[in-house]
This record gives C-alpha cells, structure tokens and sequence, in this order.
C-alpha cells in the first residue's frame, strides 16, 4: 500500500489531504477495496460506487463523535479501508476475510449493519438517545428507502428535534433522474444557510404585518410547496418529513464536500438524495456481468454425492414448470434481486406469464399480504424468500394466511448455513415461528426430485406451507437415493436399516448423515436412517414406533435447537411421555454461526459427514456406557 492512502491511521487524516487531492485518495481505496474485499462482484460494483460519498463523509464529518449508520454492509467497504487501515494493505485470503464488517469497533462504527431498510430508524432512535449535539448519519440505498420500515420513519422523523441526515443512495436512479445542472443549482440554494436563514427571517417580517401578516406567511408557503411541487422531485419526501436536497452527482467530490459543510452546518431532519453509479473494479471493464453473476460458491465438496447444480437453479426449473402445468399458480418472489437466478426468473418469465410473476424487493409484509389476496382470490400463489428474511412478514403470515387456511405456498430459499460475507444470511430460526402458524404444513426436501414433489403436493392442498430450500449445491441427480416411499402428507421414509440407534432427519442432512452411517458402520454401529420429510405434520404413531424399537434417536438438522426439528421430536416426545430422555439432538448452536464458505461452517458447527461420524460415536457410546 502506498500513496495518500498510506498515510490514512484513522479518518481524521483525512483533514491533512488537500481537498484537491481527494479525487485520488477515492482512486487509492477503490484499488484497496477491489484488493482486500472478495465479496460477490455485484456487491463488489456497489461498493465501489460508494466510495466517493464514504470519502466526502468522513471528510467533513468527525464519526469520532457524530454518528454513522449503513444500512447494509456492503455499503460500509470503503468505511472499513479508513477506519481499519490493516485491512488496506493486502490481499484478502479467503472468499470471506474481511468483506464485511463484523463486530463494531469504537469510536467509528455503531451498528453492525443487518437487513436492509431499518437504518433511518436506527438513526432516528441514536439521535433522540443520546445527549448531545452531535450530528447523526444514515446512509440508505433507493431500493431500501421504498420498504415498510425506512417509509414509517420517514413519516415519523419530523417528530425528531435533534440532527439527522439520511443519504439516499441511489445507484440504480429508479426513484428520479439526474436534473443536470438546475438540479445541483436548485439543491446548493436549498440547503444553503443563507436560504434557510432568509425563510426563517420573511416567516418573521411576515407575521409582523398586522392584520394580514398570517395571511401573506400562509400564502407565501402555499406559493413555495406548489414550486416545491412542480421543480423539486423531493416533493415526495418532504410530505413525509424531511427536508429534500438533491439529486446531486455522488461522484463529484468537490461538490459533495460543499454540500455536506452545508448540511453540517443545518439542524433538523434532512434528506440528501446522492446518485451513484456501480462500478466495475480498476482492472476489469463495467459490464452487466456486475449485475446478473451469481454469488461465488466453494468448490470444496460437502458430502460425497454432491452434485454441480445450485438448488436455486432447481428452484427455477420446478416453478417453470409449475406455471406451465397450472395456470392457477402464480409468483411472489421477496428480496430476490435482479443479479440472482430467482430474480432473473421472475423478469424472463413475466412476458411469457403475464400478471403471473412479481418482484417485490424488500417490501415483504406487502408482499404476504398480496399473496394473500391472490390465494383469495382463487388462484395459488408460491411466495419465493430468503429463509433470513421471512421473519419481517411474520404478522402477514400468521394474521392474513395462517388464521385464514389460505393456500399459499412458501418457498424459503438460503434454508440454514449460506455461504456469505455477512452472519446475517443464515436461515436458522424460521422453523421457530414456523411450527406456530396455524395450520401451517413445513417440509424440508433431501434432493431435487422431491423438492419437485414438495412443491406440487403443497399447490395441490387447501392449505398454507412452507418448504425449506437450503442454499449451495444439491445432490447429484444421477446419484440420487432411490425413494422407498411415495411422498404423502406427513409421512416419512426409511432409507437405511440398523440395530443398534436410529436417526431422524431430513432436508440438506440426509446426503451427509446417510454417509456418516456408513463410517459409523466400520466401526461396528449400524444406524437405522429416517428421511422425515415433514416437521409439520409429524406422524405422532411413527414416532412412538421408533422409541419402541430402539433405544437411542439422534435428530439431526440444518437449523438452530431452539424451535427447530430436533426441539419438536423432545416436545411430542416428552407430552406422550415416551422416552423423551432416549432423544439427543444434533443442531446448530445458538449465538453467531460466523461467516465463510458452506463447507468451512458446517465443519465448524460438525454438521459434515465427518463431524456428524463422530459425534454419532462418541453419543452412541456414551449412551451404551450409562447405567440405565
């Protein structure tokens, strides 16, 4: 690392550099992002986008004292060059290394950033706590800013008497286009103090005429919210609460220092809309491959029969070819962008299937609710989300589909450990609200052939349900483990028969805990597996039947104990009073799960073939050891 970077210890050098010199800083920390972060490229083109603003920020404001909050962590890249600078120095050496920011350091970071749109809130909520004067920053992007939360605090920050900016930024320009030079002159008058020093001082020269002092004020504000109206794309915003400046060219670094002085200088609730563009890295030319590539998955083998196709990739194929057989299903797919194959799905197939397929981002309480309707209405939606994500609809899917038995059929990608940058993609908690909706069946398929039968089953009911789809490579479908049983409601299926323990699981395990039976066999336990399918419905008699017939159940899954498979066998099992005391679970813990390839956390958590071989002795044998 060299140049002015170089000379970067912490964000307050900054003040050292020549604001003629800052275009060339913003050069030196692209290269260092591009260098140290390898996140998937179309975050890598976001975060590259920003790193003029990010270098304007700590330029004029001191996040010593005041205060900043991402509102996603991607955004936060170029932050993490000027706040830590060991991360800028050298290459990152693994997928993950320090892509994103993971545990906030002091003074500079207050919010581990986690799901988009909840920054302003955030922001809002330090303002009003803390006691001083200090300004507070959120930094939002135009996706982000159009979800339930970010619009409930904009409605409700003019409440707010202390300093908060928000920064929209928009790298898409999908809110409003550029106005070109009117727009900067518009936004540099509007924000000036001598502007808003002159408003407050007519309001007064106004109200000091007597008899139609009130009158003239009235009708002078009239007068500026119809030019507000009609010149200003902000309009919108202000009606919400905060005062509107923009938009304004995020890579302009001049202007934006200028532009952020003069906010700085401003109390009250603003809103400054900052375009940018993604940006490809310094040594690759832009292009759309930033936008559509898929996220870079380990080529590191999880179990034996692991195949090459992504379970999204069988996503894609099982609802085309749902929606070609039965015109009644529809699609609601929910914080599924654009870059992925899910996303890229809904906008190819939205002209062949016309007002059958919607993508409505991060709008997810809207989206149930829509959903809703459409299963209302007769028809039968799949409703396609993160598994990290599903619980911001939590309300919805209880209130609007559970109490109502209506059909909607929930697809819950990303299921358990993800392969990512951040510790917020895991799905490792949904079962836990899962299991308390109403009438809500929950399967979790072992391969793509009964992901196909899961989803037609689920469209075929007159209920809700939801299946868990994990994330990264499925099995080989020319290795598939032939079915012993046909799919039925609440039924599983024997795949492997042993005397001496049983273990029940299902979803992503099975391929894993099928191969660690066969290492546990050479050492002379032979395990009986049970491919469960369901977690709701679950055959209470079949249970019974297994504590019956052997002694020790292991339960085995890709989600935390709590509220989980495993929590659910003890639950039944310890209602019916039939050897809860004989079931030992296997899952994953609570707290953290980290950040890294699949591969790296399932070893980690001993959820691999291995891991689980070993485990699955070591109980086994303490258990035979016991006095019973």
């Amino acid at each position: 690392m060299g140049g002015l970077l170089q000379s970067i210890r912490n964000p307050r050098d900054l003040k050292q550099i020549p604001p003629s010199k800052l275009p060339t800083l913003a050069d030196e920390i692209r290269a260092a992002v591009t260098r140290r972060f390898a996140m998937r490229r179309d975050y890598l083109a976001s975060a590259l986008g920003m790193v003029d603003l990010t270098t304007a920020l700590h330029y004029v404001f001191d996040f010593a004292h005041d205060r900043l909050v991402f509102d996603l962590a991607h955004q936060a890249a170029a932050h993490l060059v000027l706040t830590r600078p060991e991360l800028a120095g050298a290459e990152g050496s693994s997928f993950i290394e320090g892509a994103f920011p993971g545990e906030e350091r002091e003074p500079w970071d207050q919010f581990f950033s986690c799901h988009a749109g909840a920054s302003i809130s955030k922001a809002l909520g330090l303002a009003a706590g803390a006691d001083d004067e200090n300004k507070t920053v959120a930094v939002i992007g135009d996706g982000a800013v159009v979800s339930g939360i970010a619009l409930e605090a904009l409605n409700s920050g003019d409440s707010s008497d202390k300093d908060v900016l928000i920064i929209l930024n928009d790298n898409e320009m999908s809110i409003s286009k550029v106005v070109g030079a009117m727009g900067e002159v518009l936004s540099k008058i509007r924000v000036g103090k001598a502007y808003n020093d002159l408003k407050r001082d007519a309001h007064k020269l106004l109200q000091a005429i007597p008899f139609f002092g009130e009158s003239l004020d009235k009708a002078a504000e009239q007068l500026r919210d119809a030019l507000t109206k009609a010149l200003v794309p902000g309009a919108l915003f202000e009606k919400l609460g905060p005062r509107y400046f923009g938009p304004v060219d995020g890579h302009n670094l001049a202007h934006l220092v200028q532009l952020l002085e003069e906010t700085k200088r401003q109390r009250g609730f603003y809103l400054l809309h900052v375009v940018t563009q993604r940006q490809a890295p310094p040594e690759e030319p832009f292009g759309e491959t930033l936008h559509v590539q898929e996220p870079a998955l380990s080529d590191d083998q999880e179990y034996a029969l692991q195949g090459d196709e992504r379970y999204n990739a069988l996503v894609v194929q099982c609802v085309e070819r749902q929606l070609e057989s039965d015109p009644r299903t529809t699609v609601v797919a929910l914080a599924t962008p654009e870059m992925e194959s899910l996303g890229g799905m809904v906008s190819r197939l939205r002209t062949i299937y016309p007002n059958r397929l919607w993508n409505m981002r991060v709008n997810e309480q809207h989206g149930v609710a829509f959903a809703a309707g459409i299963a209302k209405a007769g028809k039968r939606p799949l409703v396609i989300t993160p598994a990290a994500l599903f619980a911001r609809a939590h309300d919805q899917v209880t209130q609007e589909v559970g109490s109502r038995g209506l059909p909607v059929v929930f697809l819950l990608t990303y299921a358990g450990l993800v392969a990512s940058d951040t510790t917020i993609d895991h799905g490792a908690d949904d079962l836990s609200f899962l299991r308390g909706v109403t009438g809500m069946d929950v399967m979790a398929p072992r391969d793509g052939r009964e992901l196909d039968a899961m989803v037609a089953l689920a469209l075929r009911q007159d209920g809700p349900a939801a299946i868990r789809v994990p994330h990264g490579f499925a099995p080989d479908a020319m290795n598939l483990f032939a079915e012993k049983e046909e799919l039925h409601r609440g039924r599983s299926e024997i795949l492997r028969r042993g005397a001496d323990a049983c273990v029940l699981t299902l979803g992503s395990m099975l391929y894993p805990v099928m191969e660690a039976a066969d290492t546990v066999a050479e050492q002379g336990v032979e395990l009986t597996v049970v491919n469960a399918r369901f977690v709701r419905p679950f055959n209470p008699d079949f249970l019974q039947t297994l504590l019956k017939n052997y002694g020790l159940v292991f339960t085995v899954e890709e989600h935390r104990f709590s509220g989980g498979f495993g929590s659910m066998i003890l639950e039944k099992a310890a209602r019916w009073g039939v050897g809860a005391d004989r079931i030992v679970p296997i899952a994953l813990p609570e707290g953290p799960l980290g950040r890294g390839r699949r591969s790296q956390l399932l070893r980690r958590h001993g959820l691999d073939p291995a891991g689980m071989s070993d485990r699955l002795l070591h109980l086994y044998r303490k258990w035979v050891r016991s006095p019973r």
